[in-house]
């Protein structure tokens, strides 16, 4: 795990700052100082004074591989089957056409989709454990659910400098049932793998506007990275420019500044940026698939393609009520 990402702008890794007595008694014995906790950076007694960060972040990951360890064991089941067990793509690494110019699903009257790193990493994993076993797919969904649950914390430190609440809801992220069905299916590896690069885009976005003018252009050409490998890897990701814009509403909100015009600032000297590799994205997509949207949506897919459009409007509105 990066440890410049989990640490703070402060400049310390847990972002916790001496007192004033702390630091002159420090200066006058020539030793380091010891982090104090308080207010909304309380933090368990029995993390570690020091790198605190480090130490919560790990404890979230470890969190996150227990809840699901069990599903280590688990098979080839449903969509499994036909993108990794019987997909052929994904039995030669070298063979990078098949992997990076083929729809994501083998059968072509399945739904069009585009995600070439996620099968890339199914060809990894095959190339790596002789690709017979279940075991090592589903170890690396594990690990990938436990980086993001240290992500998460990482990121709500950035965001809200509360580290007792970012620790809780880190761990919640980590243990909350709604990520099972993409830990525990091997195929779920695309939610997995696109949200980490998600979450590295907008830890490092936030790197680089805390960061001193010199240098902080490394911030900002990594965060376009991970955007660019999440969104090869799952399309939903194109959420993160609304994100990053409630971000910025949000920081400009707490100094005062005009929201307004700190989001026009945004727009042209980073927003514009991110456009390239949606813009690659939509590209390449058009060139393999031939088509930008899938005029056979299946019943399990989404139930609501198959229903008139009062039908799908209002139910959309109820679950999203619930």
């Amino acid at each position: 795990m990066d440890e410049a990402a989990l640490e703070s702008p402060g400049g310390t890794a847990s972002g916790l700052e001496p007192s004033a007595s702390q630091a002159s008694s420090a200066a006058a014995e020539g030793s380091e100082v010891e982090p104090t906790r308080t207010g909304s950076d309380m933090l368990p007694r029995w993390l570690p004074r020091r790198r605190t960060d480090i130490y919560a972040a790990w404890v979230v990951a470890a969190i996150a591989l227990l809840a699901y360890l069990n599903s280590l064991w688990n098979g080839f089941v449903f969509d499994d089957v036909g993108i990794i067990k019987e997909n052929l793509a994904i039995r030669n690494l070298r063979n990078l056409r098949a992997i990076f110019a083929a729809p994501y699903w083998p059968d072509p009257t399945a739904d069009l989709a585009y995600r070439p790193l996620v099968i890339f990493s199914y060809a990894l994993n095959y190339a790596m454990a002789a690709g017979r076993t279940a075991f090592n797919y589903h170890l690396v969904n594990v690990l990938l659910h436990a980086g993001n649950s240290a992500l998460v914390y990482s990121l709500l430190v950035a965001l809200f400098s509360a580290r007792g609440l970012a620790l809780v809801a880190a761990a919640a992220f980590a243990l909350h049932p709604i990520h099972t069905e993409a830990v525990a299916s091997v195929v779920g590896r695309a939610e997995l793998l696109s949200n980490a690069f998600l979450l590295l885009s907008w830890r490092w976005y936030l790197q680089w506007d805390e960061a001193p003018p010199r240098g902080r252009i490394r911030w900002l050409a990594a965060s376009i990275v991970a955007f660019a490998l999440a969104i090869f890897s799952k399309e939903h990701v194109v959420v993160l420019l609304p994100l990053l814009a409630l971000t910025d509403l949000l920081r400009a909100s707490e100094r005062g500044l005009p929201l307004g015009r700190a989001i026009w600032d945004k727009c042209r000297t980073a927003y514009a940026w991110y456009l390239m590799p949606i813009g690659g994205y939509t590209l390449a997509r058009l060139l393999v698939l031939g088509r930008l949207l899938s005029h056979n949506v299946s019943m399990v897919a989404n139930p609501l393609a198959h229903t008139d459009f009062p039908t799908r409007s209002l139910t959309a509105v109820k679950v999203l009520g619930k």
